[in-house]
């Protein structure tokens, strides 16, 4: 069973670490920012 995870703060800090470890792992991922700096691709 795949997750979906919804992260927000993706964009740096620890909303960006988590976003990498969620897909590191295979999740499906929503991911939320303020602006488009350093968007997690």
């Amino acid at each position: 069973m795949t997750q979906t995870v919804v992260v927000t703060g993706a964009s740096a800090g620890v909303g960006r670490a988590v976003a990498h470890a969620y897909a590191a792992r295979g999740a499906r991922l929503a991911l939320l920012a303020r602006g488009d700096a350093g968007r997690v691709r």
